[in-house]
């Protein structure tokens, strides 16, 4: 069985995204008004003219019982780096990798908010032993394929496409705790091209 601190690259990330998203401004966390839960909502800023506010990732208070709820909806139990995932942030938007976007995690509606996106796009993945937690880009899905037998539920992770209506499902990573490992590269990668513009953007304005 393993233990909550094996996973602790998943907070890692999360605390480094969430850090970066508040260096690129206020409305990488914005959002209609009416739907950020009062909980998450940023009060020390006002909402705009066109009904927008602003969230915070605030710490998660999913439970057991939500969880539970949560498996009992995907019809299987979830990796515990999964459930880990799930108890460290709120949030309304986590856009991770290239393509990746989480659904949301919101304070009392974790199992509303996934079955609203599968009643709506992916209901056919659950007889077909898919477990939707994601959309990919806008084209597609991922989720954990529960497929073939793995030890502690630690599915590996694949996409499908609605082009073909999510018939051929594509390898995108052997496990959750190992799609973070991907992440956490690309997360740098990313972070470096975004300071290494605003430094030679700096250098050119002071050169000129």
């Amino acid at each position: 069985m393993e233990s909550s601190k094996d996973f602790s690259l998943i907070k890692k990330v999360l605390d480094k995204y969430f850090n970066f998203l508040s260096d690129e401004g206020d409305y990488a966390f914005a959002s209609m008004t009416e739907f950020i839960p009062n909980a998450m909502l940023d009060k020390s800023k006002n909402e705009d003219d066109e009904g927008y506010s602003f969230w915070l990732p605030i710490k998660s208070t999913i439970t057991d019982n939500e969880i539970l709820d949560l498996e009992n909806l995907l019809r299987r139990k979830l990796p515990d780096s999964f459930k880990y995932f799930l108890e460290q942030r709120h949030f309304m938007e986590l856009h991770l990798g290239q393509n990746v976007n989480f659904f949301s995690v919101l304070p009392n509606q974790l199992t509303l908010k996934f079955k609203d996106m599968i009643d709506k796009f992916y209901w056919t993945l659950l007889d077909r032993n898919y477990l939707p937690f994601a959309n990919y880009g806008d084209w597609g899905v991922v989720c954990f394929n529960a497929n073939k037998k793995v030890l502690d539920n630690n599915y590996e992770i694949v996409t499908l496409d609605h082009e073909d209506e999510y018939q051929k499902s594509q390898f995108y990573a052997e496990s959750f705790l190992k799609m973070f490992e991907l992440f956490d590269r690309q997360l740098d990668e990313k972070i470096k091209n975004v300071t290494d513009f605003r430094k030679n953007n700096a250098q050119q304005k002071y050169l000129q």
